[in-house]
């Protein structure tokens, strides 16, 4: 018999483990970011306020959990506001952990109707864009902004391996990515490493937000949550945490033992996630983070894995990239007091859509002729824009 039931509170949370790690095994494409250690390192390391709550909404067959789906609920501008627990930049790809042999939509449909009286606001970022959760999602809350993405991903095939992927990318492209290592050789022994060592895995993810403040300061960007405690806090932990589900990797390029390019990602049991990169400025003209991509899909490959680059765009992205998936966030008010409080915000990102609207594939193919950009470049633009929305709702 089906039941969904919401799990209110800390200690509800914790009884939820093995059931949770059950779910997540039985579900092979499951996410690390789906599993219970994400999200209660997510919950422990968070920077807590007055009245914050841990909510998963769940479904069960019986005594069997089918799925779940955790939030933090948190007061702030809009009322209460709920949004996934997770690392904290609220970008996590935001689709509940269903069971396979279950009926999605419905399921999905029951999971909302668990959350609809648990805020006055409520986000779920990153929905797959044909997935049960967006149909669902189309007629929930008193009204919806849905703001569309797209993520960038190296795909590997069956059989696969990386020479043979490799080879298919223009010579002159492989040819630049030889000499600019060969380049780079001559500075320093140049070194491709996972660290599992924690005086190694400190430093180097100390390095990676720093870079990564330094270089938002430097392009008058603002994103607060590379400025927290918890931000590091939560990766040092997540470190720790190792299980059969997956785990947080730190993959990075040193040259002469200096650390050149880094990035924080999770590698499960078929993708490797990148999340955040930061690459050290004055090696910029080696292009350190194509060779870092070269060196991860290599080992990715050597284990079956395929590479989620994710929605932030950029030249080094789309040169890898053989597959994108589209994706979609939400905002929906969910009472009177959030839809009135959310308005305003909500006329503001209309119009910043409008102008993202506007540069539709034939628009920017002109632009690209008078302009004499590259075709990507114009496309990226298209897709930063929502990452402009992102971090106005995050920073409100």
């Amino acid at each position: 018999m089906i039941k969904a039931s919401l799990i209110d509170g800390e200690s509800g949370f914790i009884r939820l483990q093995n059931a949770w790690d059950d779910l997540a095994r039985a579900v092979p494409t499951s996410r690390y970011t789906q599993t219970f250690q994400w999200c209660q390192v997510g919950w422990q390391t968070r920077q807590h306020r007055e009245n914050d709550r841990l909510l998963c909404a769940t479904v069960w067959d019986d005594d069997q959990l089918i799925a779940v789906w955790p939030f933090i609920s948190r007061q702030g501008g809009f009322g209460a506001r709920i949004d996934p627990v997770g690392c904290g930049s609220e970008e996590e790809y935001g689709d509940p952990l269903i069971a396979c042999h279950v009926d999605h939509d419905l399921v999905c449909q029951e999971l909302l109707g668990l959350l609809k009286s648990a805020g006055d606001l409520m986000h779920v970022p990153l929905v797959d864009d044909d997935g049960p959760m967006k149909r669902a999602l189309a007629n929930f809350g008193l009204y919806r902004l849905p703001i569309p993405t797209e993520a960038s991903a190296v795909k590997k095939k069956r059989n696969e391996g990386f020479h043979k992927f490799q080879r298919g990318f223009p010579s002159r492209f492989r040819a630049d990515l030889k000499q600019k290592r060969k380049q780079l050789a001559k500075l320093g022994p140049l070194q491709f490493e996972l660290p599992d060592d924690g005086d190694t895995y400190t430093s180097t993810v100390d390095w990676v937000i720093e870079e990564r403040q330094d270089w938002l300061l430097r392009n008058g960007k603002t994103n607060e949550w590379f400025f927290e405690d918890a931000t590091r806090h939560f990766f040092l932990v997540a470190a720790t945490q190792r299980s059969d589900l997956g785990r947080v990797g730190l993959f990075r390029l040193t040259s002469g033992g200096r650390t050149i390019a880094a990035f924080l990602a999770t590698i499960d049991r078929t993708r490797i996630e990148v999340f955040v990169t930061s690459v050290d400025p004055s090696y910029a003209r080696f292009t350190p983070d194509m060779l870092l991509i070269e060196d991860t899909l290599r080992w990715g490959f050597e284990r079956g894995l395929s590479v989620d680059l994710r929605v932030m765009p950029s030249q080094e992205k789309d040169s890898w990239t053989n597959a994108s998936t589209r994706h979609v966030s939400y905002f929906l008010p969910l009472s009177i007091t959030g839809a009135a409080r959310f308005f305003p915000t909500l006329l503001k990102i209309r119009a910043i859509m409008a102008m993202k609207a506007s540069l539709k594939d034939e628009k920017v193919e002109s632009l690209r002729r008078v302009a004499r950009l590259p075709l990507s470049t114009l496309r990226r633009l298209r897709t930063s824009l929502a990452q402009v929305m992102f971090r106005q709702l995050r920073e409100e």
